[in-house]
């Protein structure tokens, strides 16, 4: 098992494919408490998972949250009881659905991160999605 958060801190461009994975999301923006729809897509040649507790919602997924000065910063999300450990396999060719939800995120601007590691090569990486936004409702009490 490997840490994400030394491999998050690195990344510093957007919708990184990696290996051939991508990962997507439904929208460019979302209001704040709208679910996320994130796609993992494997179209690459090799096997991938990602394993570990299951101690969040959003596992095996992270959030970024873009800085005033470019940089990027993980997300905390709140946690639970550990599932045991999990295991998801993508093979060549298939895609898994993660809907992140009941997850509150103030606005502005993130991405999501999927730290996987290549099981046919035994190496490690990651594949980043492109920006999205958070964008707080109008406030009605002007009109």
């Amino acid at each position: 098992m490997f840490h994400v958060f030394p491999l998050l801190a690195a990344a510093l461009v957007f919708a990184q494919p990696a290996d051939g994975v991508s990962v997507t999301t439904d929208a460019s923006s979302y209001a704040p408490g709208d679910p996320i729809q994130v796609s993992i897509v494997n179209g690459g040649p090799d096997r991938i998972t990602r394993g570990g507790l299951a101690c969040t919602d959003i596992w095996p997924l992270a959030l970024e949250q873009r800085q005033d000065d470019d940089s990027w910063q993980p997300v905390t999300v709140p946690q639970h009881q550990c599932i045991g450990i999990a295991a998801v396999l993508v093979s060549p060719g298939d895609t898994q659905s993660r809907t992140i939800s009941n997850l509150t995120l103030d606005p502005g601007t993130y991405h999501v991160v999927y730290a996987f590691d290549d099981v046919d090569n035994a190496t490690q990486d990651m594949s980043i999605s492109d920006p999205f936004d958070i964008v707080a409702a109008p406030d009605q009490s002007l009109t």
